[in-house]
């Protein structure tokens, strides 16, 4: 017998929503997706069946559909909302003269089935909404108390439209989304029959702040904008909203975003209707800018490119009493002419940190040094890079086999005392590390640029210049190569293995996925990056022209043969000159990643450490995770090994620590603290009289002039122009495209959460709703 789930099958185009998750957008909508993933978290979702986006997609191919469909939109002109409107009713008509298949009827009545029977609701779930980045309310069709299959048929049909509705196509041209790459899975649901409803969010969506939660509650005996605590209840604070706080935190933690959970109350339980990421919500930090020292300028956040501030997680407080001496050793000798900065002032705030840099006041950058006038300077700048060499290279062979002797230790075996001790003396040779290393500064890109100068200023390319100074001769290429021989000799996978183990048991500091001397990374999280370990082990035993050992001998070869052609060509004193800066560009060749391989390796000692310490106050129920050990600064750890501070204030000192770090999480913090604000337009308020201010609820904040344009109905909205200020009664859904036009929107009705609002924000328009008499 054919499988029940088989393509022919009903069933092959619906899953339960229950057995859903984020996983399962680009089949079920983000809709319907993110309610499976509340389903998972323990939240009450009413059940529900998902007509995937194969069954969009299969209807799509019927009678070159999806062609027509690309053909409209292709020829659409998108700048007025009459075009939207017009390829809207084009799509519209194609699917409308499209047969309905027997496959689509039976899904959709199985669907019915497994759900009880009728009546049932028909949802929207396209795979574009509800996203991180675009909500998409109200720009598709939902229906509710669908009561006939043939009902349901085009209810399911009106929502596969409304992924080229007029509203989504303008929408998604204003916010650059391709409509043809998306998709539209329905949800179907029983029906909910609500006492109370309404909207929460899980920040305050006008400052920013997630230490409140604003409930809106539209339907029921508490009607109206509440601000609650999402850490506490307050007294006599309704059991319901204590529920949908919970939930709510649940939800933004383990998403890591601020979420918008559109909920109802039925037959006196909460059920959540919709759960979607918090849009435009403005970055928050609650420190005051007086009480930090902004005379020298603005505050810069440390944030790794692409990522949104409040994916960031606050800083360990290891790390944090670790940074200052850190930064201390790395500019305590630092050279003005490899170097452009004096020095740093860093900020922790909130454990997120904030940094300004402070130059020197004349900093002398590589002159033109093709000019005899000039080679002087620059053969006193290559004398100090010799010298700076060897105190590294002394030092180096002076103190980092002890980094390497106290890194094999069995961390496990030591006394408290002794493991103290060892971390004491781990950050003591860190610290000397980073005091070089900060003398050295950029010193290898400044001595490529001098040999760089010279190479054009002569007749070279500077493309030739990389492989002039290469020398492949740093600790990280010598170990790749060191292991490619020793794979090549091995005789069995087995003996490779064991091989590669031994390789990264000698360097894993060398695949970190950070480096927290130059990235904003936690010293007690830093992570092994086994992928790229991996790619080194795969190019090994890959093509012999493509092993590292094969690359380092062409290019030496090439460097060989371009070093003969330059100095060929050169005057004696030229030739002098170009020699000396080549020979020294190549001695710093291997401290572009030399020079931070022993912090590196401290870095990773003093987190294995840590770990240790975590795990033994864990045994003695001082800490629920190793990890915890980060919630103690340096020299609390070390007093507490040596017996100077008792269990008790560890214990309260990681406990209250985890609560202020939950807090913390859920910041967004601003790029930049300390900038000028701006003000938007200069309006004196004072000049209007009193009786002429109209008050409401701000929806999205801003300023804004312009001719007002009051619309009584959706008739009279095509007469609004770009620029004006839309007054309306209520904010309909389909009056949202003008918010992409219109200078503000000010509406007699509308809440602070409701998609209006929404929409208003994503806009960016200033907005503000409840203005009676407007």
């Amino acid at each position: 017998m054919p499988d029940a789930q088989s393509a022919g099958s009903p069933m092959a185009f619906l899953k339960r929503l229950d057995e859903i998750g984020l996983r399962d957008v680009a089949a079920c909508g983000g809709k319907a997706a993110r309610l499976g993933e509340a389903i998972r978290l323990g939240c009450p979702v009413p059940p529900g069946m998902v007509l995937t986006t194969e069954l969009f997609q299969r209807f799509m191919r019927q009678g070159g559909l999806h062609g027509e469909v690309i053909s409209i939109l292709t020829a659409m002109q998108p700048t007025t909302m009459h075009q939207f409107q017009a390829a809207e009713w084009a799509i519209y008509s194609a699917f409308r003269v499209r047969r309905v298949p027997r496959d689509v009827r039976e899904a959709i009545g199985q669907a019915i089935e497994s759900l009880g029977g009728l009546p049932v609701a028909v949802r929207s779930s396209a795979t574009s909404e509800d996203s991180p980045q675009q909500s998409f309310v109200g720009q598709h069709g939902s229906y509710l108390y669908v009561n006939s299959e043939d009902a349901a048929v085009a209810a399911v049909m009106g929502c596969w439209m409304s992924l080229y509705s007029a509203k989504a196509l303008f929408y998604a041209h204003r916010f650059g989304v391709d409509l043809l790459r998306s998709s539209m899975a329905v949800l179907v649901q029983g029906l909910v029959e609500p006492t109370a409803a309404g909207t929460l969010f899980t920040a305050d969506p006008i400052t920013g702040s997630p230490d409140v939660f604003v409930l809106e509650e539209r339907q029921g005996r508490r009607e109206g904008i509440h601000r609650l605590d999402p850490y506490e209840d307050a007294p006599g604070e309704a059991t319901v909203w204590q529920e949908l706080k919970r939930m709510g935190l649940r939800l933004d933690e383990h998403l890591g975003s601020y979420q918008t959970v559109e909920w109802a109350v039925a037959d006196g339980r909460v059920q959540v209707l919709r759960v979607r990421p918090a849009t435009r919500v403005p970055p928050y930090l609650p420190v005051s800018v007086r009480d930090e020292d902004l005379e020298g300028g603005p505050l810069q956040l440390a944030i790794p490119k692409g990522v949104e501030p409040r994916r960031l997680r606050p800083f360990s407080w290891y790390h944090r009493s670790r940074s200052r001496a850190a930064r201390s050793a790395f500019f305590t000798r630092i050279n003005r002419q490899f170097s452009v900065y004096a020095g740093r002032d860093d900020f922790y705030l909130r454990g997120y940190f904030y940094y300004r840099w402070r130059r020197f006041a004349f900093f002398a950058p590589p002159q033109d040094a093709t000019s005899l006038r000039l080679l002087m300077p620059t053969i006193w700048r290559l004398a100090l890079a010799r010298r700076l060499d060897r105190e590294f290279r002394i030092l180096s062979r002076v103190r980092r086999p002890r980094l390497l002797e106290l890194s094999s230790i069995d961390h496990s075996t030591l006394t408290d005392e002794r493991l103290g001790k060892v971390l004491v003396e781990a950050q003591g040779i860190v610290e000397t590390f980073l005091e070089q290393t900060g003398r050295l500064g950029e010193s290898p890109q400044v001595l490529a640029g001098i040999l760089r100068q010279l190479h054009v200023g002569w007749g070279g390319s500077p493309q030739e210049v990389d492989d002039l100074v290469y020398t492949g001769a740093d600790r990280k290429s010598r170990a790749e190569r060191a292991l490619c021989e020793a794979l090549a000799s091995a005789d069995d996978d087995t003996e490779r293995d064991e091989v590669f183990a031994d390789h990264l048991h000698g360097y894993r500091h060398h695949y970190l996925r950070d480096n927290p001397v130059v990235d904003a990374s936690d010293i007690a999280t830093l992570e092994f990056d086994e992928a790229a370990a991996r790619a080194v082990y795969k190019r090994c035993l890959g093509p012999s022209e493509d092993t590292p050992a094969a690359r380092h001998a062409a290019r030496m070869s090439r460097r060989e043969a371009l070093e003969e052609e330059v100095l060929g060509r050169l005057g004696r004193i030229e030739r002098f000159v170009y020699r000396q800066a080549l020979q020294v560009a190549r001695r710093y060749d291997p401290l572009e990643f030399d020079r931070y391989e022993a912090p590196l390796l401290g870095f990773l000692l003093e987190r294995d450490l840590l770990h240790e310490v975590g795990v033994r106050l864990v045994e003695r129920g001082l800490a629920e995770r190793p990890e915890d050990a980060a919630l103690l600064g340096s020299t609390e750890i070390t007093d507490y090994l040596e017996g100077e501070s008792d269990h008790a204030y560890v214990e309260r000192a990681i406990g209250e620590r985890q609560v202020l770090r939950r807090r913390w999480q859920r910041y967004g913090p601003p790029p930049v603290l300390g900038e000028e604000p701006d003000r938007g337009l200069d309006i004196d308020a004072s000049a209007v009289a009193p009786e002429q201010v109209l008050h409401g609820r701000p929806a999205c904040r801003g300023s804004a002039r312009g001719r007002v344009r009051i619309v009584h109905t959706l008739g009279e909205a095509t007469q609004v122009l770009p620029g004006e200020v839309l007054v309306c009664p209520e904010p309909l859904f389909e009056l949202s495209p003008l918010f992409g036009i219109v200078a503000a929107v000010v509406a007699e009705s509308g809440g602070l959460l409701d998609h209006a609002a929404t929409l208003a924000r994503e806009y960016d328009v200033p907005a503000v709703f409840g203005v009676e008499h407007a």
